[in-house]
C-alpha cells in the first residue's frame, strides 16, 4: 500500500508509525526489486538437482551433457548441451573455442573430471570428443599415463566403509521425477565391491533417511568398481518396481549391475522403462 501511494505522489519518502509511535520513514529506494544472482547450470540442468535458492537466481546459461528437463527462464539463455561423456569436455571446447589458454592446474581439472565421468574412458558413454580432448589434456596437464594417473586418483578417493554415508550418499546425487514417481540416484566410484556388505546396512538406513528428508517414493545408491567394470545397486523398498527390474537381487535391498558403470546411459533408461511398464 504504502508502495502504490509513493508511486502516486510527489513525496520522495513517508514516516512510519505503529500506532501513535513513529517508528521510521519509508523511502521509494526501500521498494526497488533486489538483482538476482546470475546462474550458470553446470552438468546439471533440471531444477530438482540445482544449488538451495536456484527458484530465487536468475539462470543465464547452461552447460551440460545430460538430458534436458530444464525449467522455463523469463529471457532467452545461452544452451550448450551434448551428448559427449562428460561436461569438462565441453569445457575444454569452449576454453579453446574462446582461445583462452588452458594452464597445467586447470588442465589436471579438466582431465580429472572426464576420467572420472567416462571411467577412464571405459563408460558407454565416452566419445571420440572425449577421447581427444584426454590426449590434449595429458599433455598440458604434464601426465605420462592417463592409465596410472586414473587408478591413482580413483584409489585415492574415500573409502564407503569409513566414510560418512551420508556424505557419500548426496556427494553425487539426482533427483528426478518422472511419470508421477520421484526418485533419487546417487553414484560412487570405488576399485573393489568385496566390502559391500561390510557397510550395506548402514547406507541403506540412510537412504531410507534420505527418501523421506527429500520427499523421494524411491532412493538408490550405485556403487560402481573401475576395475572389474561392475556394480552394485543399493534402493530403498519398492516391490512393484524391483520385481520388473533386469537385475539380480542378491540380497534385500542389494542388487548386482554386471557391466553397468553409467547411471545416465545405463541405470536411468531401465528404471524409467520399470516405471512405463
Amino acid at each position: 500500500e504504502a508502495r502504490d501511494i509513493l508511486a502516486e505522489s510527489e513525496f520522495r519518502g513517508l514516516p512510519v508509525f505503529d500506532g501513535k509511535t513513529y517508528t521510521g520513514f519509508v523511502t521509494r529506494r526501500c521498494f526497488l526489486r533486489k538483482p538476482k544472482t546470475k546462474l550458470i547450470m553446470v552438468d546439471h540442468n533440471e531444477t530438482e538437482q540445482g544449488v538451495e535458492g536456484l527458484e530465487e537466481a536468475e539462470v543465464v546459461e547452461i552447460i551440460d551433457h545430460h538430458r534436458l528437463g530444464a525449467a522455463k527462464t523469463r529471457n532467452p539463455i545461452f544452451i550448450y548441451c551434448e551428448p559427449l561423456g562428460s561436461t569438462c569436455t565441453i569445457i575444454y571446447k569452449l576454453f579453446n573455442r574462446n582461445g583462452v589458454p588452458i594452464t597445467t592446474e586447470v588442465a589436471k581439472v579438466l582431465l580429472s573430471g572426464i576420467i572420472s565421468d567416462t571411467i577412464m574412458l571405459k563408460s558407454p558413454t565416452t566419445t571420440f570428443e572425449d577421447y581427444t580432448a584426454v590426449q590434449d589434456l595429458l599433455a598440458l596437464a604434464q601426465v605420462a599415463d592417463m592409465v596410472s594417473f586414473g587408478q591413482t586418483m580413483f584409489a585415492s578417493g574415500a573409502s564407503l566403509a569409513k566414510e560418512n554415508p551420508r556424505k557419500m550418499l548426496e556427494s553425487d546425487f539426482k533427483k528426478y521425477r518422472e511419470l508421477g514417481v520421484t526418485f533419487g540416484i546417487g553414484q560412487c566410484e570405488v576399485t573393489t565391491l568385496s566390502d559391500v556388505d561390510d557397510y550395506k546396512a548402514s547406507y541403506l538406513a540412510e537412504l531410507d533417511k534420505l527418501k523421506v528428508e527429500h520427499n523421494l517414493d524411491w532412493a538408490m545408491f550405485l556403487i560402481t568398481d573401475v576395475v572389474r567394470e561392475n556394480s552394485v545397486l543399493l534402493m530403498t523398498s519398492m516391490p512393484i518396481a524391483e520385481r520388473k527390474l533386469a537385475y539380480k537381487k542378491e540380497s534385500e535391498g542389494k542388487f548386482l549391475l554386471p557391466g553397468v558403470l553409467s547411471r545416465k546411459k545405463q541405470l536411468l533408461p531401465e528404471i524409467l522403462r520399470v516405471l512405463e511398464e
